[in-house]
């Protein structure tokens, strides 16, 4: 009787692990998984996609696409209103999933203005520069002078 249980037991394991084995789903390599966030690690939505230079569709509110390759492509860009513009070279960034951070122009105004607060005027520079790249604003403008005052300033003493 023990013999049997032990077959029964062993029969059991095997079964177990070939239907783990069988439900294991296969990655398709001609699929590519985009994450897009910004850098404070949101999702964005909305975030048109182009691949060499054709729209082929959109974030989705958790800022996710699934992009099937369908042919060969060189290029991705990723566009939003009010943010940066990623270009990404496929043939160079061959991956299943492809995390894209985007910065705003809010989000570099705002590191400006951190930067000119701890008085580090070259940085704050960077950021206002960035900002105005991608909207340009009258508030910016307006950091952008304050910095370069700031800039002259430490020149000049």
């Amino acid at each position: 009787m023990s013999k049997i249980k032990v077959i029964v037991f062993l029969i059991l394991i095997f079964l177990t692990c070939f239907q783990s084995c069988r439900s294991t789903q296969e990655v398709n390599e001609n699929v590519i998984y985009i994450m897009v966030y910004d850098f404070e690690s949101k999702e964005i939505n909305g975030v048109e996609i182009f691949a060499d230079n054709k729209k082929i569709g959109e974030t989705d509110i958790y800022g996710r696409f699934i992009f099937p390759m369908n042919e060969k492509i060189n290029e991705i860009i990723f566009r939003k209103i009010n943010y940066e513009e990623i270009k990404v070279d496929v043939n160079e960034n061959r991956e299943e999933f492809l995390y894209i951070k985007m910065g705003s122009s809010k989000y570099y105004a705002q590191m400006s203005e951190k930067f000119f607060d701890n008085k580090e005027y070259n940085e704050a520079k960077k950021y206002i520069q960035k900002a105005l790249e991608i909207e340009e604003r009258k508030d910016y403008l307006y950091l952008q002078s304050l910095i370069q005052k700031e800039i002259e300033n430490e020149k000049n003493s």
